[in-house]
């Protein structure tokens, strides 16, 4: 863990010691005017806290709004990636599928997997039986 001084250290010390000092001159004067704890917080601290609190709410709420579009980013890149993976790596011939380094993409993409298993395959034949209801 860092000990440094950082911009954010100084500015959140010079914030706090602001906020201290205000606080403390109006809450004795508060006191003074008969003022329990809860109504010092409330009609006080509080008050001078909101311009604070609201600009930690939209920092923290931009904060997520980028964490949780990174990370649909990189599901949508993996589920991308994933789809599009066994196409080019059928798009591979024999040669290219066990050779080192690996590939990622075909040096030319060819089909002739792809007629071998045309050609092997009667496809149309099964198309038709599944269509075609034997009454």
């Amino acid at each position: 863990m860092s000990s440094s001084i950082t911009p954010t250290r100084v500015s959140s010390i010079g914030f706090g010691v602001y906020m201290g000092r205000t606080v403390r001159q109006r809450g004795s004067a508060a006191i003074v005017d008969g003022a329990s704890p809860w109504q010092r917080f409330w009609r006080i601290t509080l008050p001078l806290l909101r311009p604070a609190i609201a600009v930690a709410l939209v920092f923290r709420t931009l904060l997520q709004t980028v964490l949780v579009t990174l990370a649909l980013v990189v599901q949508i890149v993996g589920a991308m990636f994933a789809a599009i993976w066994p196409f080019l790596t059928s798009m591979e011939t024999d040669d290219e599928l066990v050779r080192q380094p690996i590939t990622y993409l075909p040096d030319a993409a060819t089909l002739a997997a792809y007629v071998e298993v045309f050609e092997e395959n009667p496809f149309a034949r099964f198309l038709l039986n599944s269509i075609h209801r034997g009454d």
